[in-house]
């Protein structure tokens, strides 16, 4: 399971923070910064390099479009769960 700690900043204020260090949770939180990614794409926004929906096509064969990307959502938002990434 991933612990909360908590971070200070140099103002001496702390904020949340989680720290993965298996590679489970490392590759977790991976796939939640794509699926933040994938969905900010679908509104429109752009980003440098490769896109969201290519990264997402490496990693998830079946994905071939951003209509087929937002219908896997919810089977990465399940994955995300049973890894223990999201409550």
């Amino acid at each position: 399971m991933i612990q909360p700690t908590t971070n200070t900043n140099a103002a001496g204020a702390t904020s949340p923070a989680t720290i993965a260090d298996t590679p489970e949770q490392i590759s977790g939180f991976m796939l939640l910064a794509l699926k933040g990614a994938l969905y900010l794409e679908s509104k429109g926004m752009k980003r440098r390099g490769h896109s969201a929906l290519a990264v997402a096509r490496t990693q998830f064969p079946g994905i071939v479009t951003a209509r087929t990307a937002a219908k896997a959502l919810p089977q990465l938002i399940a994955q995300l769960r049973k890894m223990g990434v999201l409550a």
